[in-house]
């Protein structure tokens, strides 16, 4: 399922991409990470997502590349449920 996540956005080095800060949980604390994402993965200060699996008042997602903060990151991460939202389906194709 596709949603949207509320990060902090500012220019990339790029003119295809922008920065993103993302708050994400770890052990039950906050973490902060941030990466490079293209333009089209950004809607209204909102970056798209694919949900993984829903944990309560979390949310595993997998972020649309990679952040820059640890080897081996897969792009995925737990946030917090209120910072995302749905897409909403209209029916149309």
């Amino acid at each position: 399922m596709k949603a949207y996540l509320k990060v902090k956005i500012s220019p990339g080095m790029f003119p295809g991409e922008n920065a993103v800060a993302i708050e994400g949980y770890y052990d039950g604390k906050t973490i902060l990470t941030s990466g490079f994402f293209g333009k089209r993965s950004i809607k209204d200060g909102r970056l798209e997502v694919e949900v993984l699996e829903e944990r309560g008042d979390t949310v595993w997602v997998q972020l649309p590349g990679r952040t820059l903060e640890a080897p081996g990151d897969k792009g995925d991460l737990t946030v917090r449920r209120e910072d995302l939202e749905y897409f909403q389906f209209n029916g149309l194709l």
